[in-house]
């Protein structure tokens, strides 16, 4: 599936966390829920109007997807909204049936719209099985995937000088010196540290993005 083709009404990225950042946290619980539905009501009117933007997708240990039926009469255009780290909001129990109901008063008013919900927190609901809630399990990947992500992420060019930190770094692990990098980088501190967490990984090559003129081992040692 092509998610920008698919989503003709557009694709909209809520970070959670970040609204509950601002909000104070669980303490203002009600409050955050309220901001993100307010948010998901701004989206659709704005695709309604045809003025959205679309945001790349991004990664989280587990997800659950929520949907509500599809497009009729090709009047209304498909739109998804990604809850992107939702654990803030769903530590108790009153706190996931409060998510919940959210989620299916926002489902069953705006008809084309199907929602992502990322979180390490498994949510158990009725309430979303109406909707046809499903939920997967995303598995990390392992430390080559991992610094293969991470490599592809780092705008900067890597050498062996950046990771004498790997238990790697003094032999020779593959005769492709490419394959050899991404193998002595897998077994890097700071890989290790991102535990195949893709979100973590990008996090991390940002972080060396910005600090051009430091190796990843002094990275790794500043970071502990």
């Amino acid at each position: 599936m092509y998610p920008r083709r698919y989503f003709a009404g557009g694709i909209r990225f809520i970070h959670v966390n970040q609204v509950a950042a601002s909000r104070g946290g669980r303490k203002d619980q009600k409050h955050v829920l309220t901001t993100i539905r307010l948010q998901i009501d701004e989206f659709v009117r704005e695709t309604e109007h045809g003025s959205y933007e679309q945001q790349p997708l991004t990664s989280s240990l587990f997800y659950v997807v929520a949907c509500r039926s599809q497009v009729t009469a090709g009047t209304l255009k498909r739109m998804l909204v990604v809850l992107d780290e939702c654990d803030t909001v769903l530590s108790t129990d009153a706190d996931q049936r409060a998510f919940a109901s959210v989620v299916h008063n926002v489902l069953t008013n705006h008809f084309a719209l199907k929602l992502i919900i990322t979180a390490r927190t498994t949510i158990v609901s009725d309430r979303l099985q109406t909707h046809g809630g499903s939920q997967f399990r995303l598995t990390s990947l392992s430390p080559t995937k991992s610094a293969d992500l991470l490599r592809r992420h780092v705008t900067r060019k890597l050498s062996l000088h950046d990771v004498q930190l790997s238990p790697l770094a003094k032999t020779l692990q593959h005769s492709n010196p490419v394959e050899n990098l991404t193998r002595v980088l897998a077994a890097h501190p700071l890989v290790a540290r991102t535990h195949g967490v893709p979100k973590a990984i990008v996090q991390a090559a940002a972080r060396i993005n910005a600090a051009t003129a430091t190796t990843l081992d002094h990275l790794a040692t500043s970071l502990v």
